[in-house]
Order: C-alpha cells, then sequence, then structure tokens
C-alpha cells in the first residue's frame, strides 16, 4: 500500500531578501527532494531565466497525487513597488513550459500579484519513486537587470532568512548559473562571492544554495563609469547696495585615486563664472563666486565624472601599522567633533573587537576588516531617520544604540580604527544603488590608509546589503575628503553684506551618462582660475554686477523711470541748444572786422621803456 501527500503544494517565492514556503502533509521520513537547476542569461537589456524543476520521490511507499501544484514567482522586476508592472507583459508574454521530452506543457495557471505574478504548474499524472517529475519553465526578465550609464547591474533573487533545505521530509536542492556574454564587458564584481569561470565567450558566475540564503546576488558588468552632475546654489537679495557683493565658496567636484578606482573630473559650465578655484590642505577644490548683495539667482556648476576600476585583490597587501608615514598618522588619527576616538568606550569596543589581532602584529588590512564587520553586526540601518529627523549624533551615541544612517556607520568605523592609531577619515559624494534612482543620495563612506597603497575606500553601510565593500566601486561619486572633522571643510560657506535671510541646501543631481561628453580638466579650471587673481575678477565682477544692479532696477521701475530720464534730459538739452543757437546765430550777425596794414620796418622796432628820472641831452 502507498501513502498519498495530499493537498501537497511546493510553494516557490524567491524574493530578494525573503519568501520561501513549503506546504505539505508530511508522512514519515524524507520523502521527495526536489531539484531547481537556474540558469539566467544575461541579454543586453533583459535577463533569459530557466529553470529545470524535477521533482524525485525517494520512498517505494508513497506518491504524489495528480492535480497537486508546483508554485513558484515569475520575477518580473524586484523592486518591491506594485505600480512598477511596466515588465509584467513582457515576462508572461515571453513565459514557455515544456516537457523533458521539449514538448509544451499546458496544464499550468497564472496568478497575478502585482509586481511578480506566480505560476502554478498542475501535476498531470501521478508521481511515483523511479518516474520524476520535470518541467522547463523559461521566461524573460527586465526587471532583474538595469543598465546606468556603461554599467549594467544583475540582480539574482535570494532565499528568505528561514528557508531549510533538509527538514528530514524534504530535501531542496537549488543550484543557480549565470551567464555574460563577454561582448558586454568585463565583470566587476559578483556577491556574495560566487564561483566565477570563463570560456572565449561568457564570463560564468555559479552561487551555492547557501549564499543566497537571507540576500540577493549582485553581479556588475563594466569596469568604466561617467557621472553627469550639476550643482546648484540660490541666493536671495541681501542688501539694495548695488556695488556690495557677496562671496560663496562651494566644494566641487575632485580627481581622485583610491585603492582600485581613479575617478577624473571635468567641468562644462560655470555660471556665473568663479572668482577662483583652490586646492585645499586635503586636495578638495574650492570654488569661489562674488555675487551681487542686491541679485537673486543661483550658481550652477555642471560637469562629469569618468570612473575606473581595476583589479586589485586587498588581502596579499599585508603592511603594518609602522609602514604608514608619520605625517598620515598624525593628521588623521585625532579625536574630532563625532569621532570621539579618545573615549574610553570606543576603545574598549575596537580592542574587544579586535580579539587577537594587534596593531604591532597585524596587517593594516586585516584591523579594517575586522572593525568593518563590527560595525556591520552592531548597528543597524534606521530608515526611520534616514526619512524622518536626522540629526547627526557621532559616533560614541551610535556605539550605545542610537538609530543609524550612513554617517553613522562611518562615524564609528572612523572612531574605531583611529582609538588603535589606524589612519581614517570621511568621504562625501553621491552613492547610486543602480536599481532605483529614488534610493541613490549624497552619501558618506571612509578611507583607511592601506600600507603600500594608500589611501582606500570602505562602505560599512553597504555592507547591510551589498557587497562587503573594502576598495571602491562605480557606484559611488566623489566630492570631497574631511579628515579634522565631517563638518571641515563646509559644503557651502558664504560671507554677505546685510541680510541674506535663509539660506538654501545645495542641490546635487547626478546621474549615470553613456554620452561622450568634454569639458575643462581638473587641471584647466585650476589654471583659468588661479586664486591669485581673486581679488582682481572680484573688483571686475563687482563692477559688472553694479552696472546690472541699474540694468534690473530700472527694468523693475520702468514705468517710474521713464518720464523721469525725458525730465532730466530735457532739463540738460536745452541749455546746450540754447548756447548753441546763439553762438550760431552770432557767426552769422557778426559785423567783419576792419584790417590794419602796419609797414614791415615797424615791425623790427624795439620799445624801450624809459627811466623813472631821464637824464636831458645837450642841444
Amino acid at each position: 500500500m502507498k501513502f498519498t501527500v495530499t493537498g501537497y503544494k511546493l510553494i516557490v517565492a524567491l524574493l530578494p531578501v525573503s519568501g520561501f514556503f513549503l506546504l505539505a502533509n508530511i508522512v514519515s521520513a524524507q520523502q521527495y527532494t526536489r531539484t531547481i537547476d537556474r540558469t539566467y542569461e544575461v541579454v543586453d537589456d533583459y535577463v533569459q531565466v530557466t529553470e529545470k524543476r524535477t521533482i524525485n520521490i525517494d520512498q517505494s511507499d508513497i506518491y504524489i497525487a495528480a492535480g497537486n501544484e508546483d508554485l513558484t514567482t515569475l520575477f518580473a522586476d524586484i523592486r518591491p513597488d506594485e505600480e512598477l508592472i511596466s515588465n509584467v507583459p513582457d515576462t508572461l508574454n515571453s513565459l514557455s513550459i515544456t516537457r523533458a521530452n521539449g514538448s509544451a506543457y499546458t496544464n499550468y495557471r497564472i496568478e497575478e500579484t502585482g509586481t511578480n505574478p506566480n505560476l502554478r504548474v498542475t501535476f498531470d499524472r501521478n508521481i511515483e519513486a523511479g518516474t520524476p517529475f520535470t518541467v522547463y519553465v523559461g521566461y524573460r526578465s527586465k526587471g532583474i537587470i538595469y543598465k546606468s550609464g556603461k554599467v549594467r547591474d544583475v540582480f539574482i533573487p535570494g532565499l528568505s532568512t528561514d528557508f531549510v533545505f533538509n527538514d528530514g521530509n524534504r530535501r531542496e536542492v537549488i543550484n543557480t548559473l549565470v551567464k555574460i556574454p563577454k561582448t558586454l564587458g568585463s565583470l566587476s564584481f559578483a556577491i556574495p562571492n560566487g564561483e566565477v569561470t570563463q570560456d572565449a565567450t561568457y564570463y560564468y558566475v555559479r552561487f551555492k544554495q547557501e549564499d543566497l540564503l537571507g540576500r540577493s546576488g549582485w553581479i556588475e558588468i563594466g569596469t568604466d563609469q561617467t557621472y553627469e552632475f550639476e550643482i546648484i546654489q540660490k541666493y536671495q537679495k541681501s542688501s539694495d547696495f548695488i556695488f556690495g557683493a557677496n562671496t560663496f565658496k562651494l566644494i566641487i567636484p575632485r580627481n581622485i585615486k583610491s585603492g582600485n578606482i581613479e575617478q577624473s573630473v571635468f567641468f562644462e559650465s560655470f555660471s556665473p563664472a568663479p572668482t577662483s578655484i583652490r586646492k585645499d590642505e586635503n586636495g578638495n577644490l574650492i570654488a569661489e563666486f562674488s555675487i551681487s548683495a542686491a541679485t537673486e539667482g543661483e550658481i550652477s556648476i555642471k560637469g562629469f565624472a569618468k570612473l575606473k576600476k581595476t583589479s586589485i585583490d586587498y588581502s596579499r597587501y599585508t603592511g603594518l601599522l609602522s609602514a604608514i608615514p608619520a605625517e598620515v598618522i598624525q593628521e588623521n588619527t585625532q579625536s574630532a567633533n563625532f569621532w570621539e576616538a579618545n573615549e574610553p568606550d570606543v576603545k574598549a569596543a575596537a580592542i574587544s573587537a579586535l580579539g587577537n589581532l594587534t596593531t604591532d602584529k597585524s596587517p593594516v588590512y586585516e584591523i579594517a576588516e575586522r572593525l568593518y564587520e563590527y560595525v556591520i553586526d552592531k548597528i543597524d540601518y534606521s530608515n526611520v531617520k534616514r526619512f524622518g529627523i536626522n540629526e547627526r549624533q557621532g559616533a560614541l551615541t551610535t556605539l550605545r544604540g542610537g538609530a543609524a544612517v550612513c554617517m553613522e556607520y562611518s562615524d564609528l568605523y572612523i572612531a574605531l580604527l583611529r582609538s588603535v592609531g589606524i589612519p581614517a577619515r570621511a568621504v562625501f559624494g553621491y552613492g547610486y544603488t543602480g536599481i532605483d534612482s529614488s534610493d541613490s543620495s549624497e552619501h558618506q563612506w571612509v578611507e583607511v590608509y592601506i600600507p603600500e597603497l594608500g589611501w582606500v575606500s570602505v562602505d560599512t553601510t553597504w555592507g547591510e546589503s551589498a557587497p562587503e565593500l573594502i576598495g571602491g566601486d562605480l557606484n559611488h561619486f566623489y566630492i570631497h575628503i574631511a579628515s579634522d572633522n565631517p563638518n571641515t571643510p563646509a559644503p557651502v560657506e558664504v560671507a554677505y553684506v546685510g541680510d541674506l535671510g535663509t539660506l538654501e541646501d545645495r542641490q546635487l543631481r547626478v546621474v549615470p551618462s553613456e554620452t561622450e561628453l568634454t569639458g575643462m580638466s581638473q587641471e584647466e579650471v585650476l589654471n583659468n582660475y588661479p586664486e591669485s587673481n581673486g581679488a582682481a575678477r572680484s573688483r571686475e565682477m563687482a563692477i559688472q554686477f553694479g552696472l546690472n544692479g541699474i540694468k534690473n532696477f530700472y527694468e523693475r521701475n520702468k514705468d517710474l523711470m521713464n518720464p523721469l530720464i525725458v525730465l532730466i534730459a530735457f532739463l540738460l538739452i536745452v541749455p546746450v541748444a540754447y548756447k548753441l543757437v546763439k553762438f550760431v546765430l552770432n557767426k552769422l550777425m557778426r559785423k567783419p572786422k576792419k584790417v590794419i596794414s602796419i609797414p614791415a620796418s615797424n615791425l623790427n622796432k624795439v620799445e624801450e621803456k624809459p627811466t623813472a628820472n631821464p637824464v636831458p641831452q645837450e642841444q
């Protein structure tokens, strides 16, 4: 007699971080094995998904009755927003279900649930030991690949954290293979750390099922990226004095070499032209603008940055703290506002986290990695803080349980590193997720000084849900560095006359781009707007702004000014016209003068002046 597994439903919801369920009436020990071989082949702007789904009965005295269902999710789009369903029709139109022999399998139904519909395959026969049931499910997904500029990001759906591969009654085997044509570019990274192989045509990434437990896979294709940027700073009128000038100092994007990432910045336009551009002690670029105090408007800076990524195995760099230059240590290990490196709690946390590692005998990279893991385990990202009251709290408060966003992750990591003498500093820029630009925003991360390499980017925030990011990637756009404290230099500084009112926050727009652009390099803008000519430029611009102020005043008061100008012109022109007419009339009416002829002999005589008492001469 065979037992029947009734009410059988294999439900697979392979969401990026959660959602795998199995419902079945279990009779005794391990009864069946389900094997899912998943292949994701990248094809330009979509991914071709193929699943081979096989169910084997492992006990000879049971079977699964016909009419039961195997349920799986079709991933049209991994973004959890039901309004984003534009990819669903394309996915469903491309759906194919076939038997092992290649013939079409039609005993299924679609259950639409919003972004990702469910597929229910109904068994058309009993499944018994020795007669496995196999179907092939294929479809196209445009929602698990995102092209951003010159980079493609592919996201592989993962398993929920509570997923069980073997519970004694059933066993799940999930094999995941990703195929990437080399014509699309080089492989930038694949996380979690899958097995990467290649042949003449493809890169192959294989993930173990345990690799995708509680997290999605992320593969990035491309080794260079371009970001277009625009910085806008709006300003208000602060005074009616048209020759008064306000001075704005803005941090602008810069070149940087950070580990395996090199960023080169180019500028397309400045409006208005800056009075000067200079470098500070950390290599940041500061642009100074002289703005008429009597005007309102905006400063606009447009440009682009080219990023290149090389391959570096950081674990091979085993240099010790003693190999770092003394001046680098001195300038980047001090306690500072929000980086409370000297606080006993911070020092104790760092020493406890390091365990058997010591700063005199352990490689700096290993120390940085250990403290990185500590930060990720210690704190959790707070969306409440991100979208609510987001005041900076510093490393100590964060260590003691404060809510955290990127600045808290970075501040705590910097303080821990500095507390044990490792040079660390803050990086400010833009973080691009590759999935949705709404999740991309101004961002803060960290640079750590690694012997033989120099400064290397480390992003503890992204370690929560993305790569263990020790070393840079193409998703970070650099603007400036801070080593004294996170508020120095400030993104915007203003010296003004009068009352400037409330200064609006600087606006930053950054988008990936495939366009080949041209612009002035960092070296060119430093040469074109040198600091030494700043005073002369400031005077020229003050005069120009003054003239513009007069023009603007006239435009605003045209109805009053026009009659006044006519009156002034009348008062000035009438006297001049009167004198001119009088002069002409005199010329016309004047009598001709008499001409007297003087003999030439008289022209040679010299008149002598008589003396006061002339002496009479004899006759």
